[in-house]
């Protein structure tokens, strides 16, 4: 592994990482019971799969303590606000992901199509630039939102 910043980023993320499991196996317990037993109700998912999906719904829940006290903060720190920002993609998207996986036993789909999921890597359009008018009735607007993934 080089020594660029992209690298050193990673594994201080990586360390922060285990870290993070640490204090999850001890102060959280109760939460991945609850999200467990919630996910098992009804047989929607196995004991096995909805102990998984559980630890992946939970696991970030400190990044988005941290993600809540960067918002909540008055005193705005660019430094600080951009180590909160990047933790929080490079760890959360990766667990959503995996539930995602594990709850509906099918994989994301790029509906931004920028190549974030699958293939070479390459999207079907750059991000920011306006969705094909083919694929969508208009082209998005600053404020809009995700639409959720239907089945």
């Amino acid at each position: 592994m080089g020594n660029s910043a992209l690298d050193r980023f990673f594994r201080r993320a990586k360390a922060q990482a285990r870290k993070d499991a640490e204090l999850w196996s001890i102060q959280f317990p109760p939460l991945h019971a609850k999200l467990a037993k919630a996910l098992a109700h009804r047989r929607f998912l196995t004991k096995a799969k909805a102990d998984e999906a559980a630890i992946h719904l939970g696991d970030w829940i400190i990044d988005l303590h941290e993600l809540n006290r960067l918002f909540a903060s008055k005193r705005w720190n660019p430094a600080h606000a951009q180590k909160v920002l990047m933790g929080f993609v490079a760890h959360v998207p990766n667990h959503l992901a995996a539930a995602h996986r594990i709850m509906y036993d099918d994989p994301l789909t790029d509906v931004f199509e920028i190549g974030a999921t699958k293939g070479n890597g390459k999207g079907s359009r750059e991000p920011g630039a306006p969705y094909p008018e083919a694929k969508h009735a208009r082209k998005p607007s600053k404020r809009m939102k995700p639409r959720p993934q239907r089945r």
